[in-house]
């Protein structure tokens, strides 16, 4: 898969092809395609004005997502909430109702 700016080239040449050059309309600022879509725009763009213009880096995360995940401040929150208390907080409670509760138990 490849992440890629999909344009239309604006200009064509004396012979009807259009040109490939900064002179575009963009149509879709970021999309991800197949890169079989991709290569058939590239063979095919002189004659229908359309090519993604792929974003390498945006490509790479997208192939590569990062897989460790720092953990939210929620999390931390029940994780000590748990340790102190020896229950699991209630999934209702937000970070302010945990930080309230907490407190309670070490000012308790």
């Amino acid at each position: 898969m490849k992440v890629a700016k999909k344009v239309r080239f604006l200009q064509k040449d004396k012979n009807g092809k259009f040109i490939n050059n900064e002179n575009f309309a963009v149509l879709r600022h970021r999309a991800v395609v197949q890169e079989s879509v991709v290569d058939e725009t590239v063979d095919n763009y002189e004659d229908t004005g359309v090519l993604y213009i792929i974003d390498k880096e945006a490509t790479e995360e997208f192939n590569n997502p990062k897989t460790s995940k720092e953990p939210s401040e929620k999390d931390v929150l029940k994780e000590e909430y748990k340790a102190l208390s020896g229950e699991d907080a209630k999934g209702t409670w937000g970070v302010k109702k945990l930080t309230e509760e907490i407190n309670a138990i070490q000012n308790a």
